[in-house]
């Protein structure tokens, strides 16, 4: 408590004692703990990385050593004074989650049979052999997550989690309220349809595009070596998830998958039909003629008609009966934001980052402060007609900039010319589902054609005017990259830090744990700690707990053929990394009595019964 009076601490403690019901000197020794660096279950630790493969390709995991920090110096004109570890204090600790999909994969509107046409011509993201296991993913990355709840790097504790988007897969009002409830530490069932059954293309012997894993000696995937873990689709849709939550307050952004169809697609009549319907299909032909044939032309009354007809057929080859379910309707854009006030009170908060006004005038982006002088921005860069990629509208752009104004005593114009204001500087965050490399989608003709759309690089020129900006973190590419963006307008001393994390879904189903401390000489670094998840790291087709179900997916994913697993874990730079930069304003303005304050509060909330 070097900052903090004992005067001050003791207020605090008897406060939170009153709040509690317990007595002071129980509160105050459970909130003076001052923890070091912590041995958290980070990829410092250990990684898992791929085994030798068998003679048809299949790969199981191991664990391999662990990764110390990379040093970054990509913005510094001078190597980082080595004292630094010395002296630094911590602002700001928190978790990254991005790119959940959380996936129901049993709804009758999922995309499965077009993998039969393109099965060597497309990511597979649309029947992943592992998309049953999500639910048991998250809760095992949520359980890491609360087991790093201290930064590996100076003990501070976890003041707040960002969510970056792609949460629910297909816009499936199930998978949206799994992905809540795992995070507020619900008991979740991740079953759509009968109980405990699961009617879907993995148990369907003619849809042989997909991993059946009761036996897959019939499939493209037991062709490659994919082994039988029997009695696993039972198990994943058979029992009630006791999930934990995280223990801290998170936020939340959309991501493409949030706002269309799988991604790609605005949502369309037939597809909500679909959803809530009582027939699936399980190979191409009549796929496309129920979702892209019949239902894409035709009056009103022509595709009831039609939509009444499909719903009636029997005996069709590659077309299967599968128990009707109304929560698998398909959730509308504002819906979205609605539901994340559909939640728990600890850890909160309503709406996590999304407002009412967001709801009431359809916004869609949010500022708050989260910790002394940080500012974490989320904005949403999705396109809202088709396409993955995205970019920022002109309404948004417009209060992203004031946004920066507001917190930034100094910055540039368009032309660099410098300006300064009177305002109280705070450091800033920004977060949003797309990269810089890939906001490059413009056609929105919903938004007006005078609406102009904003890409990555233009987003990047106008962070680069604003000292202030410190760190970008972004999801959608399912990879780990780290990218630095020097500012033209600070030489070789400035810019801003750029990082990317992977998926719950793909391999390596990884995560990010990430710090900003001040190091006291000028400088600031941010430390980037790659997370996995709890499950199993060599599974076995026994015993199917939460643990050992996401264990098999990890594995599942880590053999994907259609794409090069390896890619997404990124380069040794892309991992866990120390990303010094020299400081925009000067830190001394921000008093240790007023940081300790903050991890001590912080830190009160993880104690907390």
């Amino acid at each position: 408590m070097s900052g903090l009076s004992r005067r001050g601490f003791m207020r605090t403690a008897a406060v939170l004692a009153a709040a509690w019901g317990l007595p002071i000197d129980v509160v105050a020794a459970q909130i003076a703990t001052e923890p070091g660096p912590a041995e958290v279950t980070s990829t410092l630790v250990g990684t898992i990385r791929m085994d030798s493969p068998s003679p048809r390709g299949y790969r199981r995991l191991l664990r391999r050593a662990g990764e110390p920090y990379v040093v970054r110096e990509d913005l510094l004109g001078d190597p980082p004074a080595p004292s630094r570890a010395n002296t630094r204090r911590s602002l700001l600790y928190l978790g990254h989650l991005s790119d959940i999909h959380v996936v129901d994969a049993q709804s009758p509107a999922r995309v499965e049979p077009a993998q039969m046409l393109m099965q060597n011509v497309t990511t597979g993201a649309g029947c992943r052999p592992q998309e049953t296991l999500c639910v048991y993913v998250l809760d095992q990355m949520v359980r890491a997550m609360n087991a790093a709840m201290s930064s590996p790097v100076t003990g501070a504790p976890m003041a707040v989690a960002v969510v970056t988007g792609d949460s629910a897969d297909s816009h499936a009002h199930t998978e949206l309220r799994w992905y809540i409830d795992t995070l507020d530490g619900q008991t979740v069932n991740p079953n759509s349809g009968k109980t405990k059954v699961y009617e879907g293309v993995q148990a369907w012997g003619e849809a042989k595009y997909a991993y059946h894993p009761d036996d897959p000696s019939g499939d493209v995937y037991g062709e490659r070596g994919y082994p039988a873990f029997a009695g696993m689709l039972e198990a994943a849709v058979g029992t009630d998830l006791d999930t934990v939550g995280i223990k801290v307050p998170w936020l939340t952004l959309y991501g493409n998958h949030d706002t269309i169809f799988m991604g790609l697609l605005p949502v369309s009549w037939m597809q909500e039909q679909a959803a809530r319907g009582g027939r699936k299909a399980s190979t191409a032909g009549p796929f496309f003629a129920s979702i892209y044939g019949a239902g894409v032309s035709g009056d009103l009354a022509t595709r009831q008609a039609w939509s009444l007809g499909w719903d009636r057929i029997r005996g069709v080859p590659g077309v299967r009966a599968v128990t009707r379910d109304p929560d698998r309707r398909i959730y509308d854009r504002l819906e979205f934001m609605k539901e994340h006030f559909d939640t728990t009170e600890t850890p909160g908060p309503a709406g996590h980052g999304f407002t009412q006004a967001n709801v009431a005038d359809g916004t869609t982006w949010w500022a708050r402060d989260v910790a002394p002088r940080i500012r974490l921005v989320g904005l949403d860069s999705c396109n809202v007609t088709q396409g993955a990629d995205g970019s920022i509208p002109e309404a948004e752009w417009r209060w992203l900039e004031a946004e920066l104004e507001s917190v930034s005593s100094r910055s540039y114009d368009s032309s660099g010319e410098p300006t300064t204001r009177s305002v109280t500087d705070q450091l800033v965050i920004v977060s949003s589902h797309h990269t810089s490399w890939t906001m490059d989608n413009t056609i929105q003709p919903e938004l007006g054609p005078t609406t102009r759309l904003h890409t990555g690089d233009e987003l990047v020129e106008l962070l680069a005017r604003f000292p202030n900006v410190i760190l970008w973190i972004n999801g959608h590419t399912h990879y780990n990259r780290i990218v630095a963006h020097a500012s033209p307008h600070l030489g070789e001393r400035g810019g801003f830090w750029e990082v990317n994390t992977a998926s719950c879904i793909d391999w390596g189903q990884q995560q990010r744990l990430v710090e900003i401390v001040d190091n006291r000489d000028g400088t600031i670094s941010i430390f980037a700690t790659v997370l996995d998840h709890e499950g199993t790291v060599r599974p076995s087709a026994r015993d199917y707990t939460p643990r050992v179900l996401a264990g098999i997916s990890r594995e599942l994913a880590a053999n994907h053929w259609m794409v090069v697993p390896e890619i997404h874990l990124g380069s040794r730079a892309d991992r866990n990394c120390e990303l010094p930069l020299k400081a925009p304003f000067d830190l001394a303005v921000l008093t240790d009595a007023e940081l300790e304050q903050f991890h001590l509060q912080t830190r009160a909330r993880l104690v907390a019964p």
